[in-house]
């Protein structure tokens, strides 16, 4: 397992794009922490690293596109002929809440990827972290700004 530290905001928002331009062929991405920690301000730069504009007001237009789906329960950004889906589970009591998105489908497709924050907390996720390539990212506080991060990536 992996360990990353930030120690802000914009430092956590670039370590997410890191991530996403490394491992921008993962087709799951699969995050948890505490609540308010930052995986939402992650998912930003995550979702921009996945999609890799060229010019940076294209990149900062994307983080700030890149909203929380607490209450829409999925987001869907789209970006040179990619998309991605931004899932929130901290609501929801099984998969089948969701029921109207069929996220096996969407990953057997190259041009899709999914995030999913509060993964842990349907169990029947198991089945897709075994059936497709995936990073979990768990993050947790340092202090008030400090974040430490843990990757775990399965090939």
């Amino acid at each position: 397992m992996e360990k990353y530290k930030t120690i802000s905001s914009e430092e956590t928002i670039e370590f997410g794009g890191k991530i996403g331009r490394k491992f921008s062929e993962t087709r799951l991405f699969l995050i948890s922490g505490d609540y308010g920690v930052g995986k939402t301000t992650f998912i930003k730069g995550l979702v921009a690293g996945i999609f890799q504009p060229e010019r940076d007001d294209v990149k900062q237009e994307i983080i700030d596109s890149v909203k929380s789906p607490s209450f829409t329960l999925v987001n869907e950004y789209d970006f040179a002929e990619m998309t991605v889906y931004h899932s929130d589970f901290y609501r929801l009591n099984s998969v089948d809440d969701i029921d109207f998105i069929d996220f096996e489908e969407i990953l057997q497709q190259k041009n899709k990827r999914v995030i999913i924050e509060w993964f842990d907390k349907i169990s029947s996720l198991k089945e897709l972290r075994k059936d497709f390539q995936h990073l979990v990212i768990q993050l947790h506080y340092d202090g008030e700004t400090e974040r430490i991060f843990s990757l775990e990536h399965n090939s």
